[in-house]
């Protein structure tokens, strides 16, 4: 049975890790669990052990179980690792891989809310060479200890021949730079000396420096590294962008304005720029709605040539779409996201048709292969002035698509299977006699994940997840004009009269011409007046 302070083995795409139980959670449909999870990931390191979130137990091998009714705090392993090792420690790890390798201890945790005291933070100090230097969260019951040294060592020799078994180091003063020489077991058992990631030399920790999230020298840091003349942020040399002015700018602060700094089109699926805003000039209200769109390809060829292609209608600017990776496309395909424009920007001014061209050039698809999606991110601010009135308009969105979750089914060309699983209904059950309050209740009960058709969990953000994806432009037109119609009739209707509305309100609210075709191709309801 696998249960809180459970040893077991996670999968994860084809590498495998080892960690505790920490924490299962039930979801409220009863249909998922949340296995929360202390995992060491020491291929990669990370600073807490990395808490894995897990949807499924099917990623998860029973190693070791606890006794039936002992829980975590009751294992020997839940104890404070600063009992047990302290900075400078050097160390053998054993990990339950089977692999070994010497590490020196950086520091021993003292959490405060449990497993996170148990773990001890260590630069690994032999084994291959690309491994050296790489720092891991470990199991203090994972270790043991080889030596600690009682101080500072002092065996400088400034200008002395090196002995066998010696590393050099540089000692950086004030006006002069002196060598000198350390074994390289005092190397591993203290603190006071750290290898720059840079040039791959040894130096006094106290003249070193972070940068980019490495230790280098003052030299170094000199040479590969510089400040954003923006943000102040450090960054390497390589990654800044000289803007018209002769500023230099770091990757972010580039992209905030409009420059591309990636020679690889596609992000990774975290990337998250800074978002910029189109349409303005049109509709200058800061209450306008916009919409952000993710629109996922697959299935074609060379799609980072494909990306760069698209990028060229821009100039190569980024400020109005950018590409990403996703795990899900599992045919060699991104998803293109868009900046939050007006719908107005989209229709007119957004260079939707030649994307779309692009994509298919190179045998890209949207719709046909089943497992791309349309997303439509809509502002928040665009649904009420106040944080109430907008959970208000949201709980109103979640009303009309509970009565009328057949016909945007219809709508939006997904599989009812596929819907369950990355759209599902919100089935909130929230009725005309429901006070304001308790309706926004019932709506945030029922999408309490970002798998609800309509998303509610982004602080920013309501998103529209439920349309398949398309590459026909009459078909994605149709598709935003549907969620501006949704937003507005929602938006001005009371809590007792969005019970009454019909399927031919919303569409009546702008009957735009590509909607109105959309629903006569598809022979829908409100396609005549």
């Amino acid at each position: 049975m696998i249960q809180p302070g459970s040893y077991v083995r996670v999968r994860r795409t084809e590498t495998y890790y080892y960690g505790c139980i920490f924490q299962v959670i039930e979801k409220l449909d009863s249909r998922y669990f949340d296995k929360y999870l202390v995992v060491n990931e020491f291929d990669r390191g990370s600073e807490h052990g990395n808490h894995i979130t897990l949807d499924t137990i099917d990623d998860l091998e029973l190693v070791v179980d606890l006794p039936e009714g002992m829980n975590l705090r009751d294992q020997p392993i839940y104890q404070r690792a600063d009992e047990h090792f302290q900075t400078g420690d050097l160390v053998q790890v054993d990990l339950p891989s089977g692999e070994s390798y010497k590490a020196r201890v950086e520091k021993a945790y003292i959490g405060s809310w449990g497993v996170e005291q148990c773990l001890v933070r260590a630069i690994r100090v032999d084994g291959p060479e690309d491994r050296i230097g790489t720092f891991s969260s470990i199991r203090w019951d994972w270790m043991t200890l080889l030596h600690r040294p009682d101080s500072q060592p002092e065996e400088f020799l400034t200008g002395a021949p090196i002995p066998e078994d010696m590393t050099t180091i540089k000692l950086f003063g004030t006006s002069r730079t002196q060598l000198g020489w350390i074994s390289s077991e005092t190397l591993c058992n203290t603190n006071y000396f750290g290898i720059c990631e840079c040039c791959g030399e040894v130096f006094l920790n106290s003249k070193m420096m972070t940068a980019c999230g490495e230790r280098v020298c003052y030299p170094c840091y000199c040479q590969h590294f510089t400040e954003c003349d923006e943000c102040g942020r450090t960054v390497r040399y390589e990654d800044t962008v000289t803007d018209d002015d002769d500023r230099v700018l770091c990757p972010a602060c580039a992209e905030s304005f409009g420059y591309s700094v990636n020679s690889n089109p596609i992000h990774q699926y975290s990337y998250k720029p800074v978002p910029i805003f189109h349409g303005h000039e049109l509709n200058a209200d800061p209450r306008s709605l916009f919409m952000g769109v993710e629109l996922e390809v697959d299935g074609g060829d060379d799609r980072e040539t494909c990306a760069k292609d698209m990028l060229a209608i821009e100039h190569n600017k980024t400020d109005l779409f950018y590409m990403k990776y996703d795990g899900s496309l599992v045919n060699g395909g991104f998803e293109i996201v868009t900046h939050p424009c007006t719908l107005e920007y989209h229709q007119q001014s957004f260079p939707w048709k030649q994307i779309i061209n692009e994509a298919l050039f190179y045998h890209f698809t949207s719709h046909k292969l089943g497992t791309c999606g349309l997303h439509v991110h809509v502002n928040r601010t665009a649904l009420g002035d106040s944080v109430e009135e907008q959970d208000d308009t949201a709980a109103k969105i979640i009303i009309l698509f509970d009565r009328f979750w057949d016909l945007f089914v219809r709508f939006s060309r997904r599989k009812r299977r596929s819907l369950e699983n990355y759209a599902y209904a919100p089935n909130a059950s929230i009725t005309a006699a429901d006070s304001k309050t308790n309706a926004i209740r019932k709506s945030k009960d029922a999408c309490t994940d970002h798998y609800c058709a309509v998303n509610l969990s982004n602080r920013d953000t309501v998103e529209f997840r439920i349309f398949r994806g398309t590459l026909k432009y009459n078909t994605l037109m149709a598709s935003l004009e549907m969620v501006s119609n949704v937003v507005s009739l929602a938006k001005s209707k009371t809590s007792e009269e969005i019970h009454e509305v019909t399927w031919e309100d919303i569409i009546n609210v702008n009957r735009y011409p590509e909607l109105v075709q959309y629903l006569t191709e598809r022979n829908m309801p409100g396609a005549d007046e």
